[in-house]
């Protein structure tokens, strides 16, 4: 199970603790439209982390263990942090990848700047918070354009959101090692610098003519700029420049990512000049890049930094590299691993919060080596550190065996749903054999002021298994919840409400419609509940009997078929269909269209946490553009994502 896809499993789970009906988000820029607002209630997470749930009523609000409960999530203005005794609490910390990462204790630029601004379009984003290297490379930058050029203004892009996380605007900037700058450009017709309103797409020539159509588009910025603008390139130069000498020569920056042609304008214009020292343009040479597989970047400069010595040690994913003063970042990264290892090595010596903290600094910097030790704080006495242990288990891909011997004899409601979700993001024949077992005989836990069978976090679990052997634990849960007297009614038809669900995600069928279908028994579905529920448990039975020996590929094709759609295999000749399916009303189908397409292509977006159109764009435009390489078939009109004349 790849590391998006146990977001979305943890995700699915806690969504039902936190009182919320579903997950969504938005869509990324990388399709190329207006994407739909998120939804406020939602909290998703970074890989290896938890939505925040509500602090049981058994820890005081001024226990210091508390804050570990509401571990960091997606996109929280101060996402929480497992400092180790000793570190500066004052620096920022990127953490993760920049597609799935986040950022603690961020940077917020200030406005008014000397010579740093925000476009008009992107100034009331509150996206204006980066690292601390990131604000210090792009202050450094536009100072140096100034020596220059006094006076002149560096106008800012999208940086990355207080806390980080995702921005509807970009597939990357979450961890506050990405930045969005915008190109210096004159009037063409008076050659004068001109402050453009949002970031505008040059020409291989480094012009921009507005057209008739951008003449008429709503959007209010590009009615704004409708003059002829030319790329400057002595001021686009002087940036660049600034950037290769604040850390470009260092190995601080990864890329600055711009199309080919505006690059070879750069450069072309350095070498002539005699603008720049040879070491200078030629680490510009290698740092200015035209992505291969996102769009050409021909409207803005979008800097990439590598993970920092202080970054790299806190959870950064990235490479490294070493500072000036000759102390590379693996020195520091070792001294956090050693430092938290002696403490889970001392832990009846210290307090719980430090080894809360220790635990979480070893899944985030992704050491291994001790996952023995921290398995043995699953026996521990106090349930914040039992169920500690449990996170950082699953978070390292560990532990299976330990959790589900756990499972079996946890009481405290809190340790439990760790042990549950852990399970279920470790995933395989082992976790979920122990997911299974619990499902005989209700387990009533209280989370907060809500009581609750522990068996709905285990079939949501079991829902995103897409493993055959889970189906059948499934049906007989549903069998059984036809006669389980000593569950009161409501709580089990919930029950089997989420089971018959994730049924028809794991399966990608819904063999009660086609029983009600088939011998019309519209009315009675709609009477007694309980009537219901055993229409449903006969329906699935009756699938399974009939099903059981078949592949699960298989039926994901037949519910496909059933649905009408044409995806008679699970190929890359089937791909245009099954970006159809994306779009269907019943999510099980668009999940499983996504879920199928992702492992064709080894390509995990967060696709399955956007609205479904925004999914079926995003899929349709990806593979559109990459029909050659994949030699796909042509995709059929009404599906193309590209303009037409």
């Amino acid at each position: 199970m790849n590391g998006h896809h146990k977001v979305v499993v943890a995700s699915l789970a806690f969504a039902l603790l936190c009182g919320l009906a579903s997950l969504s988000g938005c869509a990324k820029e990388a399709a190329a439209r207006p994407p739909q607002q998120p939804d406020s209630s939602v909290t998703t997470a970074p890989p290896g982390q938890l939505p925040v749930v509500q602090t049981p009523t058994e820890f005081a609000e001024d226990d210091p263990f508390e804050r570990f409960w509401g571990m960091p999530d997606l996109g929280a203005q101060e996402p929480g942090f497992p400092w180790l005794p000793g570190e500066d609490r004052t620096l920022s910390r990127s953490i993760g990848s920049v597609s799935y990462g986040y950022l603690v204790n961020a940077h917020q630029i200030r406005f008014p700047h000397p010579s740093l601004a925000m476009l008009e379009r992107q100034s009331h984003r509150a996206l204006n918070f980066t690292s601390d290297p990131m604000f210090e490379a792009v202050e450094f930058a536009s100072k140096h354009v100034q020596q220059t050029y006094p006076g002149a203004v560096t106008y800012l892009g999208n940086f990355s959101a207080q806390g980080g996380g995702d921005i509807p605007y970009s597939v990357s900037h979450n961890s506050g090692r990405d930045a969005d700058v915008a190109f210096f450009v004159t009037s063409t017709v008076e050659g004068t610098p001109y402050v453009m309103h949002d970031l505008l797409p040059l020409d291989d020539e480094g012009r921009y003519m507005p057209s008739e159509e951008q003449q008429l588009q709503e959007n209010i910025f590009a009615q704004k700029d409708r003059v002829p603008l030319s790329f400057d390139v002595a001021r686009n130069w002087r940036f660049i420049e600034g950037l290769m000498l604040w850390g470009g020569l260092d190995g601080k920056i990864q890329y600055v990512f711009v199309s080919n042609p505006l690059k070879k304008m750069l450069l072309d214009y350095a070498r002539a000049e005699g603008a720049s020292s040879d070491e200078v343009i030629d680490a510009a040479d290698r740092i200015l890049w035209q992505p291969r597989s996102a769009l050409p970047h021909n409207d803005h400069f979008h800097i990439r930094l590598h993970c920092s010595d202080v970054d790299y040690a806190s959870g950064c994913d990235g490479r490294v590299y070493s500072t000036k003063e000759g102390r590379s970042a693996s020195a520091l990264h070792e001294m956090s691993v050693m430092q938290a290892s002696k403490i889970l090595t001392d832990g009846d010596s210290v307090d719980g919060g430090a080894v809360v903290a220790a635990m979480r600094r070893l899944a985030l910097l992704n050491i291994r080596r001790y996952d023995s030790k921290i398995a043995s704080y699953l026996e521990d006495e106090r349930p914040l550190v039992r169920a500690s242990a449990a996170r950082a288990l699953a978070d390292l891909d560990r532990g299976s065996k330990e959790l589900g011997e756990r499972l079996a004899r946890e009481e405290h409601p809190r340790v439990l749903a760790e042990l549950v979700v852990g399970l279920g993001r470790l995933g395989g024949k082992r976790s979920y054999s122990a997911l299974s077992a619990q499902l005989s005989e209700p387990v009533m836990v209280e989370l907060g002021e809500r009581e609750l069978d522990a068996r709905v976090l285990i079939v949501d679990q079991l829902s995103m298994a897409e493993d055959k052997r889970v189906v059948q634990p499934l049906i007989r849960l549903l069998e059984q919840l036809v006669t389980e007297n000593q569950t009161p009614t409501a709580r089990r038809l919930e029950l089997a409400m989420r089971t018959a669900r994730a049924l028809r995600w794991l399966t990608n069928q819904d063999p009660v419609q086609r029983l009600v279908v088939e011998r019309n028994l519209g009315a009675f579905a709609e009477g007694d509940p309980e009537q219901q529920l055993a229409l449903t448990s006969k329906a699935w039975m009756l699938w399974w009997d009939g099903n059981k020996k078949k592949r699960r590929e298989q039926w994901l094709v037949e519910g496909f078929e059933f649905a009408g759609y044409k995806v008679v295999r699970l190929d890359r000749k089937r791909v245009w269909p099954l970006c159809r399916v994306i779009a269907s009303e019943q999510k099980y189908l668009s999940y499983n269209a996504q879920r199928s397409l992702m492992k064709m292509f080894n390509h995990h977006p967060l696709s399955l946490e956007w609205s479904k159109e925004d999914a079926s764009f995003y899929w349709r435009r990806w593979l559109e553009r990459r029909m050659r390489r994949f030699r796909l078939p042509r995709i059929p009109v009404e599906l193309s994502t590209l303009k037409k004349n």
